[in-house]
């Protein structure tokens, strides 16, 4: 970024318009809020979900930090407006009628730490009105210079840590995490956690989805395009592929030829029953073919075929895979489409079949575990009627199970 800004003359001269409590370095302090002109911000390309979008944008254009701050700063607007129109116009029409009401942080080079939405609103408000009261953001001024890993808790703290904000999708929070704790180690799990108010248990799990994420980037030739696990809405599978993976243990050999073919049937979108919910179809993978090995292993034999198809189609992509390559070059090959909707539903029908076969072998199992819980000793303490209430029902059971044989002997269904 060659703009260079300095917010510093507004926090040392500027009018102070309010106060905002904040909680820097654990402690909590009533901070000075400043008018800033729009000109002098721009939008913190650090921030999760904008970070995702310009995986996006950098993958089909040129780098986004090259452009300059105000054509930079259109580009991601038009971002915001369109991840949430809904969200933005509420916020725009709460703005015109009543002003900023809450403010924002920003750092003295420009960035905006808090308050990417009513910043956008307040840019989009003194474009269509030419009002000098919409050409500022109120906002606290803290140091550009501020330790990275206590601008993210504080921002963890602002974005998420506060029930009244917008929940970020889930691939945005994974992405997070990768960067953060993953990637950079700039926090830990515990710092995370405490940053936004959870349990450490669920931030650990999201740990682990974050590295499945990046996983099947990886396998698709497309390291940290997160904007690809955005779009085709990869936090379903995800899901379920850490509860398999919980599933499967200490054995890498395994769980290798288990990701393979799911991360296959993910960009294949693979359809069971006529169905595109890729995430019930790996659940019912999970259940049904990865639990039994003879299943899995002769899925796994039809399929390795197909899997170096579609890995020779990645390698034949020339420059970076994109969402749209994926589904014009990969999912529109009919024929292996077909193919692997084909096996994947076989694997499925047969141990379903499998499945409603054993169901009278597991009614029986049940009833003699149940039967193997009697108490010998306490029947034997039984007397009068209860005594006679139990051999009558065992020589029903008796009876049952003389005409169940017999029905089996004679070939009755």
């Amino acid at each position: 970024m060659n703009d260079v800004i300095d917010l510093s003359i507004i926090r040392d001269t500027g009018e102070v318009v309010g106060t905002k409590k904040m909680n820097i370095n654990g402690v909590k302090k009533n901070m000075d809020v400043f008018r800033i002109p729009l000109d002098k911000l721009y939008y913190n390309d650090q921030n999760d979900r904008i970070a995702t979008y310009i995986s996006k944008y950098n993958s089909e254009n040129k780098n986004i930090i090259d452009l300059p701050l105000e054509e930079r700063n259109d580009v991601i607007e038009k971002y915001i407006i369109s991840s949430d129109k809904e969200k933005f116009i509420g916020t725009k029409n709460n703005i015109e009628q009543f002003s900023q009401l809450e403010p924002g942080v920003v750092l003295t080079d420009g960035r905006v730490i808090d308050g990417n939405r009513r910043f956008t609103c307040l840019r989009a408000l003194h474009r269509e009105t030419g009002k000098q009261e919409y050409n500022y953001f109120e906002a606290v001024i803290l140091d550009s210079n501020i330790d990275e890993k206590q601008i993210k808790i504080m921002e963890l703290i602002l974005q998420q840590g506060r029930e009244e904000r917008v929940d970020y999708n889930p691939i945005e929070k994974l992405v997070g995490i990768y960067r953060d704790i993953v990637k950079t180690n700039r926090l830990t799990v515990a710092e995370y956690a405490n940053s936004i108010g959870t349990k450490i248990s669920d931030v650990e799990k999201s740990v682990e989805l974050a590295k499945l994420m990046e996983d099947f980037l990886e396998y698709i030739n497309a390291p940290e395009e997160f904007y690809i696990a955005k779009d085709f809405k990869i936090d379903g599978p995800l899901n379920e592929l850490y509860i398999i993976k919980k599933r499967i243990g200490a054995d890498e050999e395994k769980w290798n030829k288990v990701k393979i073919t799911l991360y296959d049937n993910i960009i294949m979108k693979t359809k069971s029953d006529g169905s595109g919910d890729i995430t019930r179809n790996i659940r019912d993978f999970g259940k049904k073919i990865v639990s039994n090995e003879e299943y899995f292993n002769n899925y796994y034999e039809k399929h390795e075929p197909l899997s170096r198809k579609l890995n020779q189609k990645l390698y034949d992509c020339e420059g970076t895979i994109t969402t749209d390559y994926i589904r014009n070059n990969i999912r529109n090959d009919s024929e292996l489409s077909d193919e692997m909707d084909k096996i994947f539903n076989e694997a499925i029908y047969s141990a379903k079949k499998d499945e409603i076969r054993n169901i009278p072998i597991e009614t029986l199992n049940n009833i003699n575990n149940d039967l193997s819980k009697l108490d010998i000793t306490a029947i034997c303490r039984l007397q009068g009627e209860s005594k006679l209430d139990f051999i009558k029902q065992l020589d029903i059971l008796q009876a049952q199970i003389s005409e169940i044989k017999e029905k089996i002997n004679n070939g009755i269904n």
